[in-house]
């Protein structure tokens, strides 16, 4: 249907001032709708809904057709299946959801957005974590919060992060701050040592021997994943060994040499080359 034909229908529909058997008021005045914000449809919604408020405007079928009309040529195909056959309950609401998932940002997207120009700094990792999860407002999950966190974090602390075992995202920040804190503090030590070899304090030594504690711990945490990788490869292939002795089939696994029959697939005459070649 023409989007100018839909407009007249709605608004011959609009002036009129009808109530429902519930005694629900349809509309008593055409009312003006906010330009849609394609942007941030969910936004715009809010904005709807409290106009409706206002103009006591409560029936379905008059938002659906005020929301059809206020919507411009490139929003319509979006929604064509449910202007062509509305559901016969809640049209409103079935074309308010379909709006807001074809145009609304994903949450990860979002945080996104509202992180550009923000930088750790001279910010406690701990700090930043939570300014993040400010931002976030309870809208992302802890994997893609701890995705953005470690992308904010400097490349020398990343790559030390990155092998830690730790799942607790907060527990995860607060390592962070050590490793910033030990590395500002051993950067600004090597910076100033050649002109002040003469200066160096008890503090200097006890932020390298923290750095050298750090280091040692994760690289133990590296040799045990290493371990365990190894162990798991060393299970996979006794099970393939296992899987390779169960291709005998069932005449040569209980007869032996004595099997009058057998049935593919059955290694049991390769096997028995093979000993024998090993026997000779």
């Amino acid at each position: 249907m023409p989007a100018e034909a839909v407009a007249d229908t709605s608004a011959d529909f609009a002036q009129r001032d009808v109530r429902d058997p519930q005694g629900e008021v349809n509309v008593t005045r055409i009312v003006k709708l906010p330009p849609f914000w394609k942007d941030n449809p969910f936004l715009w919604f809010t904005q709807v809904e409290a106009v409706f408020a206002l103009s006591r405007i409560t029936a379905d079928e008059t938002k659906f057709r005020y929301v059809i009309v206020n919507l411009d040529q490139n929003i319509l195909p979006f929604v064509s299946d449910i202007l062509a056959s509305p559901p016969a309950e809640n049209k409103y609401g079935a074309l308010k959801t379909r709006i807001i998932s074809s145009f609304d940002e994903s949450n990860e997207s979002k945080l996104r957005r509202l992180l550009r120009g923000h930088e750790l700094g001279d910010e406690k990792p701990s700090h930043f974590l939570q300014r993040l999860r400010n931002l976030a407002a309870g809208q992302c999950n802890e994997a893609v919060m701890r995705t953005l966190f470690l992308e904010q974090m400097p490349e020398s602390v990343r790559s030390i992060l990155a092998i830690s075992e730790l799942t607790d995202l907060s527990k995860l920040a607060q390592q962070a701050d050590r490793v910033v804190d030990v590395t500002r503090n051993t950067v600004a030590v090597v910076s100033t040592g050649e002109a002040k070899a003469c200066d160096k304090t008890p503090q200097d030594d006890v932020n390298l021997h923290e750095l050298k504690k750090m280091v040692e711990s994760l690289s133990r945490e590296v040799k045990r994943s290493i371990r365990r990788s190894r162990s798991k490869s060393r299970g996979r292939g006794r099970s393939k060994s296992k899987e390779r002795e169960d291709d005998i089939c069932y005449y040569h696994s209980r007869f032996g040499e004595q099997a009058k029959n057998c049935r593919p697939p059955c290694t049991f005459k390769k096997q028995k080359a093979k000993l024998e070649l090993t026997e000779n």
